[in-house]
């Protein structure tokens, strides 16, 4: 059996350039160049799929080293990491321990018979229960941490939605039904907040916008999310439809990861 996943583009770009060179060229040959085709789907084997497995069995239930960007009211706020995120909060910080439990859904889906299956279970069973998610979603209606994780985590969030409900498995469909209350209020949350941002985020670290649309679109499209697609179609228009000469020659920065992609493949 072999691995095909299907990401929007840029996620796809950056699993297939982020190690590589980016060559300098001049601006006349940067225009004569024609774009190389971009593949839609990466496929793995069992051996690399049991490879990629240990990556988020060492962090999803490893607590400490912990990065929170929590936001204190008053010193009642403090708290350990696994209190504050009872579902996410292994991997360092919370969005990667969101996508660390989707690389388990991910691997699982497709390869059934990889290695450690059993403990990927296992560990999905304990991070994604109904009580944890109830924490998290207190953790998200709290006074001062609404926006916690915008939008970066949020999209990551709506990814693992989404696979959890294309995984045909009794265990993805309870996952599904545990995490629903942390998905709709997500969901609610780009739809509240796009109307408001004014201008997208465009560096090409986290708080990029196009990500964070590109993985909410997959999400309202696979759920047929009208009010979730329309937000996202307005703004993704009003944003970037008449976007034109981009200066690549300026990127990367020293903390960028986005841009090494698009000057590579646009």
């Amino acid at each position: 059996m072999k691995f095909q996943l299907k990401i929007p583009l840029v996620a796809v770009l950056i699993l297939i350039v982020s190690c590589g060179e980016v060559a300098e060229k001049s601006k006349s040959e940067e225009a004569s160049e024609v774009a190389p085709t971009i593949p839609e789907k990466i496929t793995l084997t069992l051996e690399q799929a049991n490879t990629l497995a240990n990556l988020p069995l060492e962090c999803v239930q490893k607590e400490y080293p912990n990065k929170l960007g929590h936001t204190l009211g008053d010193k009642e706020d403090l708290g350990e990491p696994q209190a504050l995120h009872p579902a996410f909060y292994g991997c360092f910080d919370w969005h990667s321990s969101v996508h660390g439990n989707w690389s388990m859904v991910r691997l699982l889906k497709e390869f059934p018979d990889v290695e450690e299956a059993e403990r990927m279970r296992s560990i999905l069973s304990e991070n994604i229960t109904q009580e944890n998610i109830a924490g998290e979603v207190e953790y998200f209606e709290g006074e001062h941490n609404k926006n916690y994780e915008r939008t970066y985590g949020w999209g990551w969030l709506l990814k693992l939605a989404e696979e959890l409900h294309t995984w045909d498995d009794p265990l993805a469909r309870e996952l599904k039904t545990n995490l629903e209350p942390l998905t709709q209020l997500i969901s609610q949350k780009f739809i509240e907040y796009l109307p408001k941002l004014q201008y997208p985020v465009r560096v090409g670290t986290h708080t990029n916008t196009a990500f964070a649309l590109a993985f909410a679109w997959d999400y309202a499209q696979t759920m047929n999310h009208t009010a979730l697609l329309e937000a996202i179609k307005q703004r993704a228009l009003d944003f970037y439809q008449n976007d034109a000469g981009c200066p690549l020659t300026w990127e990367p920065s020293g903390a960028d990861f986005f841009p090494l992609v698009l000057r590579k493949w646009i």
